[in-house]
């Protein structure tokens, strides 16, 4: 719009359709004195410079319509470098859990091909590498993601749910969702997955009590505590046809106390695992039970989980050295006992594949899956404090420099997370440079004073001064988990 006069009137279609693949006419030279002015709208005025293509085509006309040639086509390239080129990007499939045939039939179906696929696909690089830049800051929230014709369509068609737990509605309902969450609202995609994840009877049990809130909800609260007023009032509910549709089948367990509770949790989990029915916790010695009980026992088993191991060989990573190990300070005591407490969440600590450690780390893990999976179905909560890099790596999302633990996340080895930021930022400044100039300006950064500091956030002693070089040598860095100890990295890595 800036170098280009106002376009003239469409030629006949013939004349336009031979003229697409021809190049365009050279323009006349123009001299020195003489630089080309900008476009003037039919009203005379001058198109600003700093116009967008549509403001200027709007300014055409005074209305605010410009006669524009019948055919009009706007030619874009879009290129990824990560995944080379937008012809590879397209072919990008996101997994499905191989448990879901239909849902990954549904979501290849609808991803493989189409016009939106390389929009999808480039949203989706876009969203990752702004995350990558603005990790640890607030402009991380700024941006919204979510589509708001999609939402309007999906919460349309979640309006009558029997189709969608029947698998009756269109399969891009499954299948963009899960390929592509960030384009619904959270909202909506929690009713999608009570519809659609656990099966018919939970679905229509979550619409009972959807309803039933709906009608009943401020009665409800009110007679909470009194046992004559909410015996009335859920025998009406009952007999309401309008809402209540039937009772829900439950699985009955009963513990004999709290002790041993990580012991017995695993022990019903691996019997009910399988059963759709909810599962319902009584303990012996106490006589309470309920929804309130069974929540507790969420709670407790979430407890245990990130409680420091005091008969571990590593108390720190929590029991069944199930965590990355915590420093000293990213503890709290409460009620006698101390708990993992870091500033960013439990996240599982690397174990070498095969090994019998992780073999036993990932039956403890499969373990946590399922009860986090019955609580979820059954509307309970497990508060564990997990990491949101575990979540990400749970799907299979390519994890960023800042998963690595850093200084003040409260983890040890806030060298590895350092380590990398300084590497990073070394590729970016010596990224023209090849050979010995390459050699000499990495050599040169590995000794300049002040990495401690810069990268280490130390602001005490004599460490804070120490070059990457010197920082490396006196605290005898290996190629372990945490700089200093751990699991191997690599082959012989304790002694590299």
């Amino acid at each position: 719009a800036r170098d280009s006069e106002p376009p003239s009137p469409a030629p006949p279609a013939s004349a336009a359709a031979s003229q697409v693949n021809s190049p365009a006419p050279a323009s006349p030279p123009e001299g020195p004195s003489s630089p080309p002015s900008p476009p003037k709208a039919s009203g005379g005025q001058l198109v600003p410079p700093s116009s967008t293509v549509l403001q200027a085509l709007l300014r055409l006309e005074p209305g605010g319509r410009a006669e524009l040639p019948e055919r009009l086509r706007l030619r874009y390239e879009v290129h990824i470098a990560e995944e080379g080129g937008l012809g590879a990007a397209t072919q990008e499939k996101p997994e499905v859990a191989q448990h879901h045939p239909e849902a990954a039939a549904t979501t290849e179906a609808a991803c493989s091909g189409g016009a939106a696929a390389p929009v999808l696909v480039l949203l989706k690089q876009l969203r990752r590498m702004w995350q990558d830049v603005t990790v640890g800051t607030s402009a991380a929230d700024e941006v919204r993601w979510e589509n708001p014709r999609l939402n309007r369509k999906l919460k349309n068609l979640l309006a009558q749910p029997l189709l969608t737990a029947a698998v009756a509605a269109p399969s891009w309902v499954l299948a963009l969702p899960l390929a592509y969450p960030f384009l619904f609202h959270r909202s909506v995609r929690e009713q999608l997955l009570r519809c659609t994840a656990f099966g018919t009877s939970h679905a229509i049990l979550w619409l009972q009590r959807q309803w039933i809130e709906e009608r009943y909800g401020d009665r409800l609260r009110r007679v909470e505590g009194q046992l004559e007023g909410r015996m009335d009032l859920t025998e009406h509910i009952v007999s309401d046809t309008r809402v209540f549709i039937g009772p829900a089948r439950s699985d009955f367990v009963t513990l004999p106390s709290r002790d041993d509770l990580l012991g017995n949790a695993e022990r019903v989990v691996e019997l009910t695992h399988a059963s759709k029915a909810m599962l319902e916790v009584k303990f012996a010695d106490e006589g309470g039970f309920g929804d309130g009980v069974t929540q507790s026992f969420y709670t407790a088993v979430a407890s245990e989980l990130s409680a420091k191991d005091l008969a571990g060989s590593m108390p720190l990573c929590g029991p069944f050295g199930l965590w990355a190990e915590h420093l000293p300070e990213s503890v709290v005591e409460h009620r006698g006992r101390i708990f993992l407490h870091s500033h960013r969440g439990l996240f599982p600590r690397p174990c070498i594949p095969g090994s019998p450690e992780s073999e036993s780390v990932c039956q403890r893990f499969r373990f946590l899956g399922r009860l986090m999976a019955k609580a979820l179905r059954d509307g309970f909560v497990v508060p564990l404090p997990l990491c949101d890099y575990f979540f990400a790596a749970v799907l299979g999302e390519d994890l960023s420099l800042g998963a690595l633990p850093g200084p003040g996340d409260g983890l040890s080895g806030e060298f590895v997370g350092a380590s990398a930021l300084f590497a990073a930022e070394l590729r970016e400044r010596t990224g023209g440079l090849e050979g010995e100039d390459l050699v000499k300006a990495r050599r040169e950064a590995a000794e300049r004073p002040g990495w401690g500091q810069d990268f280490l956030g130390l602001t005490q002693g004599e460490s804070k001064d120490w070059s990457f070089d010197q920082y490396c040598k006196t605290c005898c860095i290996t190629f372990c988990e945490t700089g200093l100890g751990g699991t191997e990295l690599c082959e012989g890595g304790s002694n590299r």
